[in-house]
C-alpha cells in the first residue's frame, strides 16, 4: 500500500476505483495464476501444433478449444479475485479516497468505535453479496459443462 501510495501520489489515478483495482489484482494474482497454469496444463500440448498443421489460426484455437475447456476455472478466477477483494484492508486502507470508501474499512472502523450493530450489518452485506456472485458462478459453472 505504501509503494503504490508514493508511486501514484499526484497521479490521475490515485485515489481513484483503478488504483484499488490495480492494488487487489497484484496482491491477489499468484493463486488465479496456479489455477489457470494446472487448468492449461491438463490441455493436450499437441493441440497447437495440431492447429497450425491444420491452418487454424490462434485466436480461432484460444476461442473454440481454450476458453470452453477453461471456463470453468476463469469463474472461479473472477469468484476469488471478488470475494477476496471485498474483504481485504492491507494495501486498500491507504488507498482509499474520499469518493471510494470500500466496506471493508466500515469493518474495522465500526468495530474500534464498538458500533456492533453497525458491523454486523455491514458483515451481512458483505456476505449477502459474495453468496449472490458464488450463486451466479455456481450457474455459470452448470451451464459451461
Amino acid at each position: 500500500g505504501l509503494s503504490y501510495m508514493m508511486t501514484f501520489r499526484g497521479s490521475l489515478i490515485y485515489g481513484t476505483l483503478v488504483i484499488l483495482i490495480m492494488a487487489n489484482t497484484v496482491h491477489f494474482l499468484s493463486s488465479p495464476y496456479l489455477m489457470m497454469y494446472n487448468s492449461l496444463s491438463k490441455i493436450n500440448e499437441n493441440l497447437e501444433a495440431v492447429g497450425e498443421t491444420l491452418g487454424v489460426s490462434r485466436f480461432r484455437m484460444i476461442k473454440d478449444v481454450f476458453l470452453p475447456r477453461c471456463a470453468g476455472t476463469l469463474v472461479e478466477m473472477f469468484v476469488y479475485f471478488f470475494v477476496n477483494c471485498m474483504i481485504t484492508i492491507s494495501a486498500v486502507t491507504l488507498l482509499k479516497g474520499d469518493n471510494n470508501k470500500p466496506l471493508s474499512l466500515l469493518l474495522t472502523q465500526y468495530s474500534d468505535t464498538g458500533a456492533l450493530s453497525k458491523l454486523a450489518v455491514i458483515s451481512l452485506v458483505i456476505l449477502a453479496v459474495n453468496l449472490v456472485i458464488k450463486g451466479v458462478a455456481w450457474l455459470c459453472r452448470r451451464v459451461t459443462q
